[in-house]
């Protein structure tokens, strides 16, 4: 009897360690949150450089369209121009028929490239236009800097169209439909949209991901006719140089369902194109320069975005650091 009860535990003892066995095999290991790592420290705060060229669209857009011109009810989407974003007063300035003209009919364009005495953006500025509302700004909220800073502000735009009112990426405007534009460029851990990797140090540096992981790379692409779900070549390039991407395309960019997330200046937009990028291939250090090549319904070729014309801080903003 004492035989046969040690035996029937001895079965018992094997069956729930074999249903032990079977449950850990079988269960889903949980998924490793690499931004739990207690080693991980805030990026160091530091003292803010501007780094816009003050005759660019960017600081423009930033220091006086946006807060200056966007007010309510005025340049805020309720009418053209519209600067609620710069892609919206970029498209809605450059080679953009003018609506009211001046009794000589002197202005064909609100922006005319390399002419500020013909574009009636300038002459808005600085001259009343009879039978129009007045010279531009009408008002100012509280917060812009236009009164203190307005003969310099005056001079950046005058500068900026006499050169050719080239866009953010340093191209040159033709007439017709503008190419695509890339707005935003966020990444996250592989397979996680929750908690964007952080950049190394204020919003115009690079980002900084993890060794010997995959990295998701999504892009805001905007354009003025074609919508990002309908771009027809979608396409990214890597490089450890932030020049001359004359290789092959790494890969594709695959469209996603829309993500909110905030662009380069601080607003919160829609990113449809995605990059999975493995980076086990580079050493911690590493910097890794990303391009994309996007095509909308208008045009024969895709635009690389940025490109060997783009300013650094563009060419910055687009690049990930190994760390």
């Amino acid at each position: 009897m004492h035989y046969k009860v040690l035996k029937y535990k001895y079965i018992l003892f094997v069956l729930a360690t074999c249903v032990s066995i079977i449950f850990h095999t079988c269960k889903k290991d949980e998924p490793v949150n690499p931004f739990d790592d207690p080693d991980l420290q805030p990026p160091e705060e530091v003292d803010f450089v501007e780094t816009l060229d003050p005759n660019g669209f960017a600081y423009l857009h930033k220091y006086i369209f946006k807060p200056t011109c966007s007010n309510s009810g005025c340049h805020d989407g309720t009418f053209e121009p519209d600067f609620r974003t710069i892609y919206s007063a970029y498209n809605t300035l450059v080679y953009h028929s003018v609506i009211q003209n001046d009794p000589g009919n002197t202005f064909e364009y609100r922006v005319l490239p390399g002419n500020s005495a013909l574009s009636v953006l300038h002459e808005r500025l600085i001259n009343i236009i009879p039978n129009s509302s007045g010279k531009m700004p009408l008002s100012v909220d509280p917060g812009s800097d236009w009164y203190q800073k307005k003969a310099s502000y005056i001079q950046n735009i005058t500068n900026w169209i006499n050169n050719g009112a080239i866009d953010i990426y340093g191209n040159a405007p033709s007439i017709g439909n503008l190419q695509p534009s890339i707005i935003g460029v966020v990444a996250f851990y592989g397979g996680n949209i929750v908690q964007p990797y952080a950049r190394i140090n204020g919003s115009d540096s690079p980002i900084g991901v993890f060794a010997n992981t995959v990295v998701d790379v999504w892009f805001a692409v905007s354009d003025d006719e074609t919508a990002a779900s309908q771009m027809q070549f979608n396409q990214y390039k890597l490089h450890t140089s932030p020049y001359n991407f004359l290789d092959n395309y790494t890969g594709a960019l695959q469209i996603e369902s829309p993500i909110i997330e905030d662009d380069l200046w601080g607003n919160p937009v829609s990113f449809t194109h995605k990059a999975s990028i493995n980076v086990s291939a580079y050493p911690v250090g590493t910097y890794l320069y990303v391009r994309a090549f996007v095509q909308d319904a208008s045009h024969l070729l895709p635009v690389e975005l940025p490109n060997d014309g783009s300013s650094t801080l563009m060419l910055t903003y687009f690049t990930l650091k190994i760390i």
